[in-house]
């Protein structure tokens, strides 16, 4: 919930980064939604584009990716029209289950 976080909170965007640690390539998901727009990037590349205003809520994009082994940054972006204000983003296989093999940090 970035409206906790910053302030002002509406007609506003900000960032999320993180670098996404995996010891060999997996296959697997990026479960994401954003409120309200959004945009993800894994290793630089652009893999997520959500252009409309909506609520964020489990499981609402999926999308299939590779993990490349090593550190790769993951970049979202995350832009407000009015109101409510969130992310939500985990790292599944293709059947929903997370993935032990992946982990996320604030550090590549």
């Amino acid at each position: 919930n970035l409206k906790e976080v910053f302030s002002p909170h509406e007609r506003v965007t900000a960032y999320a980064l993180c670098y996404v640690h995996a010891d060999k390539p997996v296959k697997g998901q990026i479960r994401l939604a954003t409120n309200d727009m959004g945009k993800a990037w894994l290793g630089g590349n652009l893999i997520y584009e959500y252009p409309y205003e909506g609520n964020a809520f489990l499981d609402r994009d999926v999308i299939d990716v590779t993990f490349p082994a090593g550190s790769t940054p993951l970049l979202i972006k995350i832009t407000n029209g009015l109101g409510n204000w969130a992310f939500i983003c985990r790292f599944t296989d293709e059947k929903g289950t997370p993935l032990t093999s992946v982990r996320a940090g604030l550090v590549p």
